[in-house]
C-alpha cells in the first residue's frame, strides 16, 4: 500500500465532519447523564477525537460497558493481560497533535450541531435526536462518544485530568 493511499484512508476516517458529529454526540451524552444537566466544558472536546480515532483506545472504549465508568476504562490500561499504560499516558500528546483537527471539527459542528456558550465555554448540542442510517462502524464511534460524555459528566476537570493523565 502506497503512502498516498494510506494518507487518503487516514483522511477518510480522521476528518473534521466526522469529528464534529462525535463532539456533538459527546455533548449529548454528557448533558443527558449529568446530574446537574450541565453541558461539557470545551476543554473536554479535545479528548474525544484522540480517543475515538486511536485504534487501541477505541477498542477498549468499545469493550467497556456504559455503567462501568471512566475509572474502569482507565484501569483496563494497566491490567495484567493488557499492560497498555503507555497508551493512556500518550493520550495527552495525541490530544495536542489532534488539536487543529478538533478545532476544525468544532468549527464545522457550530454550523448545525453544537454551539459554544460564550460566557461559560460549554458545548451545547443543538439537537439531542439520534442520527439514523449510519454505517455500523460510524455508529460504534457515535455510541462511544456518547458513552465517553456520560462517563465524564459528573467529574471535575481535575478528576478527568488525573484519571486520564492529561493536562488542560
Amino acid at each position: 500500500m502506497s503512502k498516498k493511499t494510506i494518507f487518503r484512508e487516514l483522511n477518510n476516517v480522521q476528518n473534521p465532519a466526522l469529528g464534529a458529529a462525535l463532539i456533538w454526540r459527546f455533548s449529548v451524552g454528557y448533558k443527558v447523564s449529568s446530574r446537574t444537566s450541565e453541558y461539557p466544558a470545551m476543554q473536554l472536546a479535545f479528548l474525544v477525537l484522540p480517543m475515538s480515532f486511536h485504534q487501541e483506545t477505541y477498542e477498549l472504549l468499545t469493550s467497556t460497558r456504559q455503567n462501568s465508568g471512566i475509572h474502569q476504562f482507565a484501569d483496563k490500561f494497566s491490567q495484567k493481560d493488557n499492560l497498555k499504560g503507555d497508551i493512556l499516558l500518550s493520550l495527552h500528546s495525541r490530544a495536542t497533535t489532534m488539536r487543529s483537527l478538533t478545532l476544525d471539527s468544532l468549527r464545522i459542528g457550530r454550523t448545525r450541531l453544537i454551539t459554544v456558550e460564550p460566557d461559560t465555554g460549554r458545548i451545547v448540542p443543538l439537537s439531542e435526536s439520534k442520527p439514523s442510517g449510519l454505517p455500523p462502524s460510524i455508529k460504534k464511534m457515535i455510541d462511544n462518544a456518547e458513552k465517553l460524555g456520560g462517563w465524564l459528566s459528573d467529574l471535575s476537570l481535575f478528576e478527568v485530568s488525573s484519571t486520564l493523565k492529561v493536562g488542560f
